[in-house]
């Protein structure tokens, strides 16, 4: 939907202009008695100019009195004193109730807060005009009988126009069908409209969300690195093979050099992998090549890992902001379901994108939103000022009728026994009995504290949808209103009322810095647990492979092993047998023996006997080094004739550990 204008009037205007603008010297010129120098300009910016009227049509030294109906609405027409003064009470606060109405609401000078209040309350001290104050509890039944809708906006026109009222202060749409029931002040701001809607739901698995954790890098950066991988992982195996590094141990000794190579190289590209997944290298070089390669490699992570770190969690994040029962007014048309919206808002809606039977009116902001929030509509169209006061601020606190058999849901139920839902967004009473306690902790209490945060704004390219401010007014005060509006506009005296009393007084608490974080469903995950479990079944599928073949390996060795031990020669006698005794092979009874056999069984005890020896060498090293302490701490005790030539207990330790390595004899 593209924009649309409030007024077909504004644009016939438009045209009556520009032709007196290209008429008008010809038309002076046909008329001699009208000229400029002729023509009396009369001050509408004026101070204390509107004066009472006399029998004789002619203005009096009295100041006029006008009859301003003054539309509650927080931050845009508030009374203070008067919400003061029923707390005080102790009872509720309404001015538009006749029956909770105080004296305090129906005095004009009171009116002066919001941003409109306090706008239109300037204006009137400029004209120096006594102004009566009235509300919605001052409607007549005149209106009443011309006029069956819901909203008190459209109501307050018709008072105007049936001449019950002189102006009506408050933020007023001006649309086409108003203007034709009463004039308007020139517009005083634009209110830019919204498209809201409640979070839809996980919408169940799809397979496009396994390939959702490579989104955040583009196919050719994923294909470099690839890249790198490899290129690491071959230049580490080729520099560091050779030295030792422990990177490259082969996990089976007896594999041939080819196989070695291989697996020195697939470990190589393993680690490299290694590296990449946890952002950090893997590889432990040996060399100051290996360290300058790694180095390289190490940068390429930290950059890469911040990036997609950085991309995923924004695309994750965005895709969890725009996610909603709807994503544009279209689908909302195409699906068939309902729209939310106030009742003078419903002629601006194309028919042809959303039919008129799925469009539900109300009468304020409060109803509808409830009505939205609770999944009668699946978007709703608000204003900018009541997003930030309902949706972002969270202040504003409304009745609703919950009544199931109300059809409207408004703000009072039709029938008058059943009672309104306060719906109290800041619950401003706090939590019971703990007033000092966190609202959000005391459910009970606060049952619907901030809960409009959940509200998401619909980007919508084709929703644009723009309305004009103004003040409905009767024709005597229209130009008056007018030319004091215009100029407030342009010092940029509105855009500072309302800063102070919207934006500043209802700030932001839903997109607060470090509110909750946003919940990633199974469905933003699958790709990470598919890609995670099924490098482990790999892992597990190559044990398994490995065991079977190791298992192989082992029998044929095992069997190659015991085979001479077993054979029998054709004497029926064993070649020979392994004892278990000192690890020589005795002789076995009745067999015989050949010369390789014989051989075989002399290295056997040759390696036998050296290996005592060496045990022994070991035994008599262990022996001196303790003797060489004991005469060490000997010395420190005396250090006189008992130590050695030299006065140090040392030489008497090298000389013990000398004579170890003399074939076990001490040196003298």
């Amino acid at each position: 939907m593209r924009v649309a204008y409030s007024s077909d009037l504004v644009c016939a205007a438009g045209l009556v202009s520009l032709l007196l603008l290209q008429l008008g010297p010809g038309i002076l010129a046909q008329n001699p008695q009208t000229t400029p120098a002729s023509i009396e300009v009369q001050n509408f910016q004026c101070f204390d100019c509107v004066f009472e009227i006399g029998p004789n049509g002619l203005p009096t030294e009295n100041p006029r009195k006008i009859r301003a109906i003054f539309m509650d609405s927080g931050n845009v027409v508030e009374n203070p004193t008067a919400q003061d003064r029923a707390r005080e009470l102790g009872i509720d606060y309404s001015c538009n109730d006749p029956a909770l109405a105080l004296p305090e609401c129906f005095d004009a000078k009171l009116w002066n807060s919001g941003w409109v209040g306090a706008l239109a309350s300037t204006i009137f001290a400029n004209l120096g005009v006594e102004v009566i104050a009235m509300t919605h509890a001052n409607f007549s039944l005149n209106s009443a009988a011309v006029y069956s809708g819901g909203s008190s906006y459209t109501r307050c026109v018709w008072e105007v126009r049936l001449g019950m009222a002189d102006i009506c202060v408050g933020d007023f749409w001006e649309t086409n069908e108003r203007r034709m029931v009463a004039p308007f002040t020139s517009s005083f701001d634009l209110d830019t409209m919204r498209l809201v809607t409640m979070p839809g739901g996980s919408s169940g698995f799809d397979p496009k969300n396994l390939l959702g954790i490579f989104k955040p890098l583009q196919p050719t950066v994923w294909a470099v690195t690839v890249a790198m991988f490899f290129f690491t992982a071959f230049l580490m195996w080729f520099v560091e093979q050779g030295t030792g590094n422990e990177d490259f141990e082969y996990e089976d000794s007896i594999q041939s050099n080819g196989l070695r190579q291989l697996e020195g190289s697939v470990k190589s590209i393993w680690l490299s992998l290694l590296g990449m997944v946890s952002a950090a290298p893997a590889h432990t070089p040996t060399r100051w090549s290996g360290r300058l390669i790694v180095l390289g490699y190490a940068f390429m992570l930290y950059i890469t890992a911040a990036s997609y770190t950085a991309n995923l969690a924004q695309d994750m994040v965005a895709k969890k902001v725009i996610k909603g029962k709807v994503e544009t007014l279209a689908e909302l048309g195409e699906k068939g379901t309902k729209l939310c919206l106030l009742e003078a808002m419903s002629p601006l809606i194309d028919a042809e994108v959303v039919k008129p039977e799925n469009i539900v009116g109300f009468g304020w902001y409060g109803p509808m939103l409830e009505m939205t929030y609770n999944g009668d509509c699946d978007a709703a169209v608000i204003g900018k000022t009541e997003y930030q006061t309902y949706v972002l601020g969270q202040t504003v606190a409304f009745p609703v009728c919950t009544d199931p058999n109300d059809v409207k849901k408004g703000a009072e139920c039709a029938d008058p026994t059943v009672e309104e839902e306060i719906i109290d967004l800041p619950c401003g009473a706090g939590c019971k009995d703990e007033p000092d306690k966190d609202r959000s902790e005391c459910p009970e209490s606060c049952p619907h504290y901030r809960k409009y945060c959940e509200f998401q704004e619909v980007v919508d390219g084709e929703f644009q949808l723009a309305i004009g401010l103004g003040m409905p007014v009767n024709n005597e005060l229209q130009d008056y209103m007018s030319a004091w509006i215009v100029p407030l506009k342009l010092d940029r005296t509105v855009s500072r009322l309302r800063q102070q009393y919207v934006a500043d007084n209802a700030p932001d608490v839903c997109n607060v810095e470090g509110g909750d974080a946003v919940a990633l469903t199974p469905e933003d995950m699958a790709g990470v647990f598919v890609v995670s479990g099924g490098i482990m079944v790999i892992g597990l599928i190559v044990y398994i492979v490995q065991l079977v073949i190791y298992r192989d390996k082992n029998a044929a060795s095992n069997q190659e092993e015991e085979s001479p031990a077993d054979q029998v020669d054709v004497d029926g006698g064993a070649i020979g047998k392994e004892a278990a005794n000192g690890g020589k092979v005795e002789d076995v009874p009745g067999a015989s023996y050949s010369e390789e056999d014989k051989a075989a069984k002399n290295i056997v005890d040759a390696l036998s006997s050296k290996i005592e020896l060496i045990m022994k060498r070991l035994d008599q090293l262990e022996e001196m080094d303790v003797n060489a302490v004991q005469v060490e701490e000997a010395a420190r005790r005396k250090p006189s004739a008992e130590n050695g030539p030299n006065g140090n207990a040392e030489d008497i330790s090298f000389g013990g550990l000398f004579g170890v390595f003399s074939n076990g004899k001490t040196a003298h």
